[in-house]
């Protein structure tokens, strides 16, 4: 027996993806500018940067890693703000070839 498995696209799970998207974005700057002042403040005081602003630099990628991924799949999957292609000139086939220098 086999099954089938489909991706639910409905506005509900792209409102909740764009939710933590945007959640976790903004977590992560205010962990970015907290980060930011600890390193200000520590600057002149040690040679080396101290382990928790290490520690708090690599949350901070990891993060916007995580808000990376799911703003990819608002791309990707949802298709949120993309444009279709079909509405622009420069996909619609010329009828006439252009040479190379070749002007109207």
């Amino acid at each position: 027996m086999t099954k089938h498995f489909s991706v639910r696209t409905n506005a509900h799970d792209e409102g909740r993806t764009i939710n933590t998207r945007a959640t976790l974005m903004i977590t992560v700057t205010m962990l970015a500018i907290t980060d930011f002042g600890w390193r200000l403040s520590e600057y002149h005081t040690r040679l080396v940067t101290p382990a928790g602003i290490t520690l708090l630099s690599v949350v901070v990628a990891l993060g916007v890693m995580v808000g990376a991924t799911f703003g990819g799949s608002l791309v990707f999957v949802y298709g949120f703000n993309v444009e279709s292609a079909a509405d622009l000139a420069v996909y619609h086939t010329p009828e006439i070839d252009p040479l190379p220098g070749q002007h109207d």
